[in-house]
């Protein structure tokens, strides 16, 4: 009976007060799918990061859409032109899995920090990461996409800062 109340009563109420009510029941499961999703994003941040100064394609693998996605740069031409460049993450990866791999000390001097992540609709998503690897600077912005539950970098740019701005 007193479930019948409530029901009524919730029927009474004003919209803009059924609005709340809602927002507020749902709110809890939205905030657990964000933190979920992010710390999803995070992990792949963290398995390109690992996978580059390790030289493990295996651990890359895990971070990027090799047959769709793609790495894009632009560097100077011989006329001193920008060129924009573009390179398949396959190959990116086979790459970064067969160069001369980090020292020690160089491996030390590494780190990235995700300066931040812009989430859409549980779908997409956006990160932007600072990335310190050896005495190279560079900040990313990395395109991701949420593929069969696992998220994975669709697109990556990014420049190169220059010696003066590495502090």
């Amino acid at each position: 009976m007193k479930f019948l109340n409530l029901n009524v009563s919730f029927l009474s109420l004003s919209n803009m007060k059924k609005n709340v009510l809602l927002m507020l029941l749902f709110f809890p499961v939205t905030l657990f799918v964000y933190a979920q999703d992010k710390r999803l994003i995070q992990e792949a941040l963290d398995n390109y990061f690992q996978g580059y100064i390790e030289n493990d394609s295996v651990i890359l693998k895990k971070s990027f859409e090799l047959q769709h996605g793609h790495m894009k740069g632009v560097m100077k031409s011989q006329a001193s032109q920008d060129s924009l460049w573009a390179r398949n993450f396959d190959g990116v990866v086979r790459r970064w899995a067969t160069k001369t791999p980090f020292t020690d000390v160089q491996k030390k001097k590494s780190y990235y920090k995700i300066l931040s992540i812009d989430i859409v609709e549980n779908k997409m998503a956006v990160a932007k990461i600072k990335i310190q690897l050896a005495e190279r600077l560079f900040i990313d912005y990395l395109s991701l996409y949420k593929i069969n539950g696992t998220w994975k970098i669709v697109n990556k740019i990014f420049v190169e800062l220059p010696a003066l701005n590495k502090n």
